[in-house]
């Protein structure tokens, strides 16, 4: 993964590199913790396929920060952003180019597979969000207009906080004294447990075994196929748009499975 804006779309030059060497942040954010390498976010070897990390807010994707890996895929997805507008007049661009990468990376075939969603306070917290914002994560992010002032005053609590011993800085804390090994372990997990749930499911529908239309034909059956579809659909959804909830994604799989179970003759999971 490389963490690239798309000011620097000439660097895409290595084909497959995974070496973080661009950088790229919001004028508005600052490092708050020099201590965390930008490694650990590398999915694991199971989810190489994932070229595309970013977080999102009560607007969507927020582009300000996202972790790139430096391919042609990558580079196809900054030349569409870039191009799409002038392909798609008539459609709606709230946040411009923002907008264009959440339609691409949520909607588009070709992109969709390989992006996710993270939590945002890994990599975008909001400086004024208290549930974000908290010691030892990697930056702030200041987008609002009345918080940018807030900028000055942190950069010099930071610098006071680096001089202090190790054990006594309140926000350069060692990766392995933050939350991010304990999350981000959960993520992934997570992630896989809906993988393997919707995969279970896909594969029942493409032996000819489709559990929910099998139940459809049925008296006895047909209110749990309609219980189990809500759920299923529900959970199809959030594996795309609700990543960055590992906890919600990991109660939908469980309640999907939960409605499986009523019926001991079907096997919806």
């Amino acid at each position: 993964m490389a963490l690239v804006g798309l000011p620097t779309i000439s660097s895409l030059k290595r084909d497959g590199d995974l070496t973080i060497n661009h950088s790229y942040f919001d004028s508005d954010s600052i490092i708050m913790n020099e201590e965390i390498p930008l490694e650990i976010f590398e999915p694991p070897s199971d989810f190489d396929h994932i070229n595309w990390i970013a977080g999102k807010d009560w607007n969507g994707l927020n582009a300000g920060v996202f972790l790139l890996r430096v391919c042609p895929w990558s580079l196809d997805l900054l030349m569409r952003t870039m191009t799409y507008k002038h392909y798609h007049p008539d459609e709606e661009y709230v946040f411009e180019e923002q907008s264009i990468l959440a339609r691409l990376t949520e909607k588009d075939e070709e992109f969709k597979k390989q992006s996710i969603y993270v939590p945002k306070g890994w990599i975008n917290a909001y400086f004024y969000s208290l549930q974000e914002v908290k010691p030892g994560l990697l930056l702030s992010h200041f987008p609002h207009p009345d918080y940018k002032w807030h900028i000055y005053e942190w950069l010099k609590v930071l610098d006071a906080d680096r001089v202090e011993k190790a054990d006594k800085r309140a926000y350069n804390k060692a990766v392995q004294d933050t939350d991010y090994p304990k999350e981000i372990k959960a993520f992934w997990n997570a992630k896989r447990r809906v993988d393997k749930a919707l995969k279970g499911f896909q594969r029942n529908v493409d032996r000819g075994a489709d559990p929910i239309q099998f139940g459809l034909q049925h008296d006895e059956t047909k209110g749990l196929a309609e219980k189990f579809r809500e759920k299923y659909n529900n959970l199809k959804e959030a594996a795309t748009y609700k990543t960055d909830e590992p906890d919600t994604l990991d109660n939908l799989v469980t309640e999907a499975e939960e409605v499986s179970m009523l019926d001991p003759r079907s096997c919806l999971l």
